[in-house]
C-alpha cells in the first residue's frame, strides 16, 4: 500500500501483514536491523526508516477509512465494466476469489492516446501508466533474455486509468462513462458537462 500525501514530506507507505514473524522482522527492517531492547545488535541489515507520529496518525486514520474507499472504488469500477460492456474495452480482471482494490482502473482499449486526448479535452484525467515495462527500459538493455519478456510486453502500452478514486460523485462516474462511450463509438455530439 502506498499512501501518498503532498507538500515537503517524501512519500510514506505502510505495511499490513497477519504475519507476527513477517512484523517483527520489518520492525527490524526498519531499525537498522536491531531487536527491541537491543539496541546494539543488528539481526538484519535494516536502514533508519522510521515514520515520524504526525505520519503514522494520518496512516492509522486512512487505515480506518480504507474498507469504504474499496468499497466506493469497486461501485465505481462495476459502473464502467457494465457501461463499457458492449465497446472493444477490456476492464481490469479479478480472478475467482480474490477483490481487487481498484487503485487503478486500467483498461486495455485500441487508441490508448486517442482515448486520453479525448477524455482531456473534456476537462476528465486520465493516466497511462507503465507504457514500458521493466525490460523494455535502457538501464535493463544489457539483459541477455530480456527480448522473451519485452515480446510479452506489448499489451501495457495499450493500458489507459480512468479516474476511479472514491471522493468521484456518481455524476462525475457517469460523465466519465459517457465520454468514453462517446470515443468508442464515435458519438462526439454530445455536450461534456
Amino acid at each position: 500500500m502506498s499512501l501518498p500525501w503532498g507538500g515537503a514530506s517524501p512519500p510514506r507507505g505502510a505495511v499490513v501483514t497477519d504475519s507476527a514473524e513477517r512484523a517483527d522482522r520489518l520492525r527490524r527492517l526498519t531499525d537498522m536491523g536491531r531487536e527491541r531492547g537491543q539496541r546494539h545488535v543488528h539481526h538484519d541489515r535494516g536502514a533508519r526508516a522510521r515514520l515520524g507520529e504526525l505520519d503514522a496518525g494520518l496512516i492509522a486514520l486512512e487505515l480506518e477509512r480504507q474498507p469504504a474507499w474499496l468499497a466506493r472504488r469497486s461501485a465505481i469500477a462495476s459502473h464502467y465494466s457494465e457501461a463499457f460492456a458492449d465497446l472493444p474495452i477490456v476492464p481490469p480482471q479479478v480472478l475467482p476469489g480474490y477483490q481487487h482494490a481498484y487503485y487503478k482502473y486500467a483498461v486495455a482499449c485500441p487508441d490508448p492516446v486517442g482515448l486520453g486526448l479525448f477524455l482531456a479535452a473534456r476537462g476528465i484525467e486520465t493516466e497511462q501508466v507503465y507504457p514500458y515495462l521493466l525490460p523494455d527500459q535502457p538501464a535493463f538493455r544489457h539483459i541477455e533474455y530480456r527480448s522473451r519478456v519485452t515480446s510479452r510486453s506489448a499489451g501495457a502500452a495499450r493500458r489507459l486509468c480512468l479516474p476511479a478514486y472514491a471522493e468521484l460523485s456518481d455524476a462525475e462516474v457517469e460523465r466519465v462513462a459517457l465520454a468514453v462511450r462517446d470515443f468508442a463509438t464515435g458519438a462526439t455530439g454530445r455536450k461534456a458537462r
